[in-house]
């Protein structure tokens, strides 16, 4: 039995997103706010240390042994809750897809999709462009080119390099138009060619 899709405008896909957007972020921030902070053991002793979380593994360890007076651990009866659970920020399930075949039961209001990185830059274009088409928001859009290389997103910073000398720079801004060699001329040179073998 076939899934039966109806084709909704953009303007409602983008509205159903931004509802769905705005209550995954709420219930993200109410989770986290429960959360205690989770500095790296003894990250007080030794500033070099950090403040990122590391899990005590010491034998004699006091935050390991969970004593009184020390931070909290993390343990799994702090995981995200189930309902938001492996969902992206936009709202929607994330779906692996590696081929065109596996766009065919998904719903682009419920579902967001990533290309698998094991994808060429042809194939990733081919399947990126049919995914837009039907209206799937693809989460690492535009990442590869048929150059090889990555896309810059047009808010990024432009990537900091050498030095250019000002020469290229002139080169760059205004080249100068290319000699041409008038039919005069050209008759000059072979009549000074000429007169050299001789």
């Amino acid at each position: 039995m076939g899934f039966l899709f109806i084709k909704r405008s953009e303007h409602e896909l983008s509205q159903d997103r931004r509802k769905r957007q705005r209550a995954v972020a709420r219930a993200r921030s109410k989770a986290r706010s429960s959360l205690p902070a989770f500095p790296r053991p003894y990250h007080w002793v030794r500033v070099k240390l950090g403040d990122s979380w590391r899990r005590p593994k010491g034998i004699d360890n006091k935050l390991r042994h969970a004593f009184k007076g020390y931070p909290a651990t993390v343990n799994i009866g702090r995981r995200t809750p189930k309902n938001i659970r492996g969902i992206h920020p936009s709202g929607l399930l994330p779906v692996l897809v590696t081929n065109q075949k596996e766009l065919v039961g998904l719903d682009p209001s419920v579902n967001c999709i990533i290309l698998s990185s094991k994808l060429g830059s042809l194939r990733f274009s081919q399947i990126e462009a049919v995914a837009t088409e039907r209206g799937f928001l693809v989460v690492n859009a535009t990442q590869k080119t048929e150059g090889g290389s990555g896309q810059q997103p047009e808010n990024a910073a432009p990537s900091v390099g050498p030095a250019s000398t000002e020469d290229e720079e002139k080169a760059q801004e205004s080249p100068e138009p290319a000699a041409t060699i008038s039919a005069e001329s050209s008759e000059d040179l072979k009549a000074s060619q000429e007169a050299k073998d001789a």
